[in-house]
């Protein structure tokens, strides 16, 4: 790949709007803006939050792979419909990644995936498809929020950061492997982010996005529901599901009340069973509608992660959707783990990279033979065949 180095141990630095994870080989930090009273996180107080923590930490001058959420991303999916003829052009590319390749910002697009659809098949093969019958093309992009991805970039050159690279968290989180049992990389996913407001969902094909949708329901709506339901402040609410979560109580915990402190030595009874209820609906409804819109996409995989870790979440994603099932720890991913993913995705770029510069040679090869041949026919029409026509005595 042109110009294009990894570092043996990069840093990795998850940002987003509610916290900052920095994961290195030997040493691990979290700046949770909450806990530290930060509001209005700008992006010119992020990077010097991340400054000030990477000098803290003796890491500033490490090469940078900086994980970013959906803000910094839009994504599109379009369909046509064409009939295969023999003048039909199959699309040149129908994968894409320009993750590593790109420091300059200059192509939008960081990611795209192509299919053809037949008579309700999915075919990724352009000769497979059959002749004057028509079909459609399903064109999925990721491309790169501008004006977010451009003040990220100002901010970081401003700070003296010299050597990083911007990954999408989908695409970083489509080649992870958790478990020590290797899963088939081409598998299909889905990889969801709840946050406090709304949840941003992503199918994948591998490595490569699909499709992406955002539910407005997020963690909120469980703190409220449980916060309305037992007349309990939001910050209560949010203890109880943090500690208690939804679980499936054995009958000796049926009768279990949790005493929550009101007024000196005044508490409030809340049955375990009915807080695990309250908190199971609200994840059945968030994630009903997420398995709903996915219903067409035979799902092996789900990654999630929370703004908060509830208990049982896992669980009952995986007995809804019966798919295998990850909860993505942020700051517990593994450094090997992460590293496994990032050569994964450069490898693929790589080869992508490759085989874009193949097809670019057999198609210029392609245009010299068939000019050599227009040449030989046009001198053998010149010598042979147009003195013959000009004769006037034949």
């Amino acid at each position: 790949m042109q110009n294009i180095k990894l570092d043996k141990a990069p840093v990795f630095v998850f940002l987003n709007k509610e916290n900052i994870i920095i994961n290195s080989n030997y040493v691990s930090a979290q700046i949770c803006f909450k806990k530290h009273d930060i509001l209005n996180i700008s992006t010119e107080i992020l990077i010097l939050l991340l400054k000030n923590k990477l000098d803290e930490m003796h890491l500033l001058n490490k090469q940078l792979i900086i994980i970013l959420n959906e803000d910094f991303y839009t994504v599109s999916k379009t369909f046509s419909s064409s009939i295969k003829s023999k003048t039909s052009n199959p699309i040149k590319n129908s994968k894409m990644k320009n993750i590593f390749n790109n420091l300059d910002l200059s192509c939008k697009t960081v990611s795209s995936y192509t299919e053809y659809i037949y008579n309700s098949q999915t075919i990724n093969n352009f000769e497979a498809l059959p002749f004057l019958q028509e079909f459609y093309i399903s064109d999925s992009k990721m491309a790169i929020n501008e004006y977010q991805t451009e003040e990220l970039k100002i901010q970081l050159d401003k700070r003296g950061f010299k050597s990083y690279f911007l990954i999408p968290y989908t695409d970083l989180i489509s080649s992870l492997q958790l478990s020590e049992e290797s899963r088939d990389i081409n598998e299909n996913k889905l990889i969801i982010s709840i946050h406090n407001d709304y949840t941003f969902v992503s199918t994948y094909k591998g490595l490569y996005l699909k499709n992406a949708y955002k539910i407005q329901r997020g963690i909120r709506q469980i703190i409220n529901s449980v916060s309305n339901r037992f007349n309990v402040s939001s910050s209560n609410a949010f203890k109880l599901i943090e500690m208690y979560g939804f679980v499936f109580l054995p009958k000796k915990y049926i009768n279990f009340v949790i005493d929550v402190p009101v007024y000196d030595d005044i508490t409030l009874e809340i049955e375990l069973t009915e807080l695990s209820f309250i908190i199971r609906e609200e994840i059945k409804e968030l994630f009903s509608e997420i398995l709903n819109w996915s219903s067409k996409l035979d799902v092996n995989q789900i990654y999630f992660n929370s703004e908060i870790e509830i208990a049982g979440m896992t669980n009952l994603i995986e007995l809804m959707s019966e798919a295998t099932t990850d909860n993505i720890l942020l700051y517990n991913i593994s450094y090997n783990k992460l590293q496994y993913s990032l050569q994964t995705l450069y490898c693929e770029e790589e080869k992508l990279l490759r085989e874009s510069q193949q097809n670019t040679k057999e198609v210029i090869k392609k245009e010299i033979t068939n000019i050599s041949i227009r040449e030989k026919l046009t001198d053998v029409f010149n010598m042979h065949i147009k003195p013959l026509l000009l004769d006037p005595e034949i």
